[in-house]
């Protein structure tokens, strides 16, 4: 199994429809099953999240891909209103 964590690059967002992510060609050179857990605009945070959820199903067998956001976003505490990029943050 090949198991894919991460934001928009890993989710495969700006793809066709038609088109596939690299998850999906990744997992058929090694003729194996693929599952993306990528999503648009998961912060560090919740990738982390996600790995710690699913890792009971993880086994050394499997082949794991974590794509790290090219911005370090962090949530805004207070308000919980999402992320906000370091670079951008507005005090």
């Amino acid at each position: 199994m090949v198991y894919c964590f991460g934001d928009s690059w890993a989710a495969g967002a700006e793809l066709a429809r038609h088109q596939k992510s690299f998850v999906y060609w990744l997992a058929n050179a090694l003729d194996a099953k693929s599952v993306n857990y990528g999503r648009n605009g998961s912060s560090l945070g919740i990738i982390l999240h996600t790995i710690v959820s699913k890792s009971q199903s993880i086994t050394t067998d499997d082949v794991v891909i974590v794509i790290v956001p090219p911005d370090t976003r962090w949530y805004d505490q207070n308000d919980e209103q999402g992320f906000y990029s370091v670079q951008n943050r507005v005090s």
